[in-house]
């Protein structure tokens, strides 16, 4: 019998805790949609958000750039040091750290390749990183 009491009692607790949780999410999402601030654009028309998401994405792409040759080092770095540990560890495969050392040097160089396509295509090559 005091099992299914403390049962129950669990069931009701988890319950309402689901019931404030979707309650909060509903009162902030109503904040949210709400707030004049959100409300706006720069240009207070649809050129206006075209031009903040076309200046957002500018920037983005080089932090993403920057990102990618961060991971491209971080990738080569972990496949030399799999290489020096592969003595040690049978399930560290030479394809592994080939495929990591060839996958990282891929991403570091990625300015570089894009920054080459422009002039072989004959666009004047713009800075990306």
């Amino acid at each position: 019998m005091p099992n299914d009491m403390l049962l129950r009692v669990c069931v009701c607790v988890t319950m309402l805790k689901q019931q404030v949780q979707q309650r909060g999410i509903k009162a902030f999402a109503a904040l949210v949609a709400s707030s004049p601030i959100a409300a706006f654009a720069d240009g207070d028309d649809l050129a206006g958000m075209i031009t903040s998401a076309a200046t957002g994405s500018d920037t983005g792409t080089k932090g993403v750039l920057k990102i990618a040759q961060f991971a491209g080092v971080v990738f080569v770095v972990g496949g030399l040091i799999a290489a020096k540990n592969k003595k040690d560890n049978p399930q560290i495969k030479v394809s592994h750290i080939a495929g990591s050392i060839l996958f990282g040097v891929c991403l570091v160089v990625v300015p570089e390749i894009i920054k080459r396509s422009q002039a072989q295509v004959g666009l004047t090559p713009v800075s990306v990183g």
